[in-house]
């Protein structure tokens, strides 16, 4: 549906439950919330009415309502309410109608009425309302079956949002569970389609408090859906590394902007500049002062970033960098970066063994990686020394892995439960021959014994070398 309501199109929607509210002395069936003076704190104007969702509607100037509630909730006090039956003898026939069918009889096609109501009262209000107001019947969800019917109502209800649509949430009244899964089905429905919807505000009449300050305050519960993405952003982090989602959330507009520049440089392996930015955060998480609770979720995160950081820490070179880095990627379940950076990361410490003795080396040169390459592959792998051999050997056992990701599987290779089992058994070889520091010795000879100016020629392997 399209929305003739502003230039922009934006429709706003209003979803609220529906109870059973209490009954009166008016008769016999006759039921209807009690009457309460509503205010928002953002206003001084009194609403006087017993339907919280007539307040809302009137203080936001929705275009439409989609009120969802039970066969036995008080739908014909919804529609005399909003349809100001009194003296109108065709309304008052349909109100006595929907009281006999209160129950197992009602179906939506007789609710219609109600939305048609509905929509009158919006337009009242706010001329330029784009009605289209929806009743919707939902199971009680006592168990596991009526829940997912309760479910699907709410999936087929997507068909009501459209793009850029603001949508409010009322949940002051009906069965608490039915509140609570309103809310939990519209978190779900933005993250499944976060291009679709925007939850703008979540409101609560506070009858609690009614007494004390003689109204009903209404409040804006929407912080708390900002902590479900925080939940999901933190979940994201710790699962899988991904600090997308929490640094869009982020308060503090440096620290996210380093946030996503980690994001982004991790993604792609940009391992020099990833360093940089990973020094950056440090040093700005260090700088953060105690920022009162309520303003920020910043002090709750900053352990967990400044464990992320840390584990850098005292990196002395960008081959141990991308070593960790790996490390890290297969602890966080990313197998195809943690490859990429393994495999590298033996090129790039076997060039800084060369590198000390030739100096010109150049470690980020194509051509200087590709004799590295070849030292691997077509000398260790075969020298007579066994430690030697196992660097050559695993470094071949991980390039090929990291081939085949490059290929997206395409080839003969091992199937992807044993790439991924693997992964770690191969990092601690890589770190007990190369990058345990009682190796160093034993590397730095290497220089020594395999010149840098003739690793692109092959070998012959029937002259075993000493070592």
């Amino acid at each position: 549906m399209t929305s003739n309501k502003g230039v922009d199109g934006i429709v706003e929607i209003l979803i609220a439950p529906l109870g059973s509210g209490g009954y009166e002395e008016k008769g016999v069936g006759m039921r209807e919330y009690r009457t309460a003076k509503y205010k928002f704190p953002d206003s001084g104007k009194i609403y006087e009415t017993s339907f919280i969702t007539a307040a809302i509607s009137e203080h936001l100037k929705v275009d439409k309502i989609i009120l969802v509630g039970t066969k036995n909730s008080m739908w014909e006090e919804v529609y005399r309410y909003f349809g100001k039956i009194e003296g109108d003898l065709e309304k008052e026939k349909k109100y006595f109608s929907l009281i006999e069918k209160i129950g197992d009889q009602l179906t939506e096609v007789d609710l219609q009425c109600v939305n048609e109501v509905m929509d009158e009262f919006l337009k009242n209000i706010n001329p330029h309302a784009s009605g289209g107001s929806v009743c919707k019947i939902l199971e009680y969800g006592m168990n596991d079956e009526e829940l997912f019917k309760n479910l699907d109502i709410f999936m087929d209800l997507q068909q009501q949002f459209q793009p850029a649509d603001k949508i409010y949430l009322d949940i002051t009244h009906s069965f608490r569970s039915i509140p609570l899964f309103m809310y939990l089905m519209i978190d779900f429905i933005q993250t499944l389609r976060k291009d679709i919807i925007r939850l703008s505000g979540i409101y609560y009449g506070m009858f609690e408090v009614s007494r004390e300050l003689d109204y009903t305050p209404i409040i804006d519960l929407n912080p708390l859906f900002s902590i479900t993405k925080w939940t999901k952003g933190v979940f994201d982090f710790v699962t899988y590394g991904n600090v997308d989602l929490m640094a869009e959330l982020m308060e503090d507009n440096d620290i996210k902007q380093t946030m996503l520049n980690i994001s982004k440089l991790t993604n792609l392996n940009y391992i020099r500049e990833l360093r940089s930015q990973m020094d950056k955060l440090r040093y700005q998480l260090e700088k953060v002062d105690d920022v009162p609770v309520p303003q920020s979720m910043l002090l709750y995160l900053k352990p967990e970033l400044l464990d992320f950081v840390n584990y850098f820490k005292g990196v002395n070179n960008d081959a141990e960098f991308q070593f960790r880095l790996a490390k890290w990627f297969f602890d966080h379940n990313r197998y195809a970066n943690g490859y990429i950076c393994l495999a590298e990361s033996i090129i790039t410490y076997l060039q800084y063994i060369y590198k000390k003795r030739i100096p010109s080396i150049d470690y980020q040169n194509k051509n200087d990686r590709k004799k590295i390459q070849d030292l691997l592959l077509h000398f260790l792998k075969n020298d007579s020394n066994k430690d030697y051999q196992k660097i050559g050997q695993v470094y071949d056992e991980i390039r090929i892995i990291r081939n085949h990701i490059a290929h997206a599987g395409f080839g003969d290779h091992d199937d992807y439960d044993k790439v991924i089992k693997k992964s770690l058994e191969l990092a601690n070889t890589v770190e007990k021959y190369i990058f345990h520091n009682s190796n160093e010795t034993k590397l730095s000879k290497l220089p020594s014994l395999y010149d840098f100016n003739n690793l692109r020629k092959r070998p012959n392997f029937q002259k075993e070398s000493s070592r």
